[in-house]
């Protein structure tokens, strides 16, 4: 256990000396198995190995994002076309509590990716692919970019920092992949999952909704309905409103009279009796 303590304390503070030396550009320190690139695409690794769909998404972000870009966003090194640009992430360690939490995405310069991977700088170094003037431009980029434009003057000076930048960068990967298992994060400390492509389009200032559709999402049948009807030029037809019952009083039905030859016979017969009376008094 202190052990483990001695090399948490000792990865912040090689951390906290490599961030105040490379404020800029700084080489990445990413644990081994952590990192995220595919093919040099940042965050491309997150999307999963079955994540077709997530990494179309984020490619159709990363188009919009790129469009338009004639600089290194590091460097502030001019390009000739959107093209040359590539797309890097870059993160920040917390040994105390192994997170990597990502920081920033952007769209830098081919030099300046080049020189955010320790592994490839030193590889280069060590196996002499690069020429003399080769060194001397990566040299003169990382210390322009990071503020140390005075220790060109003396170029042997200038390459020899640049080294013990790449060496500290180096140690500090060692000791990261030693501790254990890290989680990643996003800039907000949450943590990282599909869609991966938003986590892009948000950083790089695209928004919350840019993109493709989210992976997986589809339409309900509710709200395809009223489309489908507008798509075939017709509209749901209007329900027939119920009949309402009159509020007039029913008719009277007329009472039922009696003929008019019942009452002929009734007085007919009246009037005979009354002769027949007068006839007896006589």
């Amino acid at each position: 256990m202190l052990a483990h303590d001695d090399h948490v304390a000792g990865l912040r503070a090689m951390l906290s000396e490599l961030r105040a030396r490379c404020p800029t550009l700084c080489p990445s320190v990413i644990p081994d198995g952590y990192d995220d690139r595919e093919r040099g695409t940042a965050l491309a690794a997150l999307c999963g190995a079955n994540g077709a769909e997530e990494r179309a998404a984020l490619a159709d972000v990363l188009v919009r994002a790129r469009r338009g870009q004639q600089a290194c966003a590091l460097t502030g090194e001019a390009v000739g076309s959107e093209s040359e640009l590539r797309f890097v992430s870059q993160w920040d360690l917390d040994p105390s509590g192994l997170t990597m939490r990502l920081r920033r995405c952007s769209f830098v310069c081919q030099r300046a990716a080049l020189l955010l991977d320790p592994l490839l700088v030193l590889e280069r170094f060590a196996a002499h692919h690069a020429g003399a003037s080769e060194l001397s431009e990566l040299t003169a980029l990382f210390c322009t970019a990071n503020g140390r434009a005075e220790m060109l003057e003396k170029p042997a000076r200038a390459l020899e920092w640049l080294q013990q930048c790449y060496s500290l960068a180096y140690s500090c990967r060692v000791v990261a992949s030693s501790l254990g298992e890290w989680r990643l994060q996003s800039e907000e400390g949450a943590e990282i999952g599909r869609p991966v492509h938003r986590v892009a389009a948000r950083l790089l200032g695209l928004g919350e909704g840019a993109g493709r559709k989210k992976v997986g999402e589809r339409r309900s049948p509710a709200s395809a309905k009223p489309e489908r009807r507008r798509a075939a030029g017709t509209t749901p037809s209007k329900a027939t409103p119920r009949a309402t019952p009159s509020k007039e009083p029913p008719k009277a039905t007329p009472k039922r009279q009696r003929a008019p030859s019942q009452g002929r016979a009734s007085g007919e017969e009246a009037a005979s009796g009354k002769r027949r009376r007068k006839a007896l008094a006589a």
